[in-house]
């Protein structure tokens, strides 16, 4: 697994800001169950699963977020 907190700049109604997304990347076979109600423990703090993003190379990115979802 490789844990990423890439910085991206983006534009809305003229405004830039810049956004960390953090992400882990992963092989596809080792995270069978996962799902958006999982949750990873890692030295950087509890975040959340927002966003599944499954490849067709046998990887998959796990978009995260450290704010808990509604209904947890």
């Amino acid at each position: 697994m490789i844990f990423d907190s890439e910085y991206s700049t983006n534009i809305l109604n003229n405004i830039r800001y810049q956004n960390a997304q953090p992400t882990i990347i992963c092989r596809t076979a080792d995270i069978p169950n996962v799902s958006t109600d999982s949750k990873f423990v890692i030295a950087a703090g509890t975040f959340y699963v927002q966003e599944v993003q499954t490849e067709d190379t046998g990887t998959t990115t796990l978009v995260l977020s450290k704010d808990v979802p509604h209904g947890k």
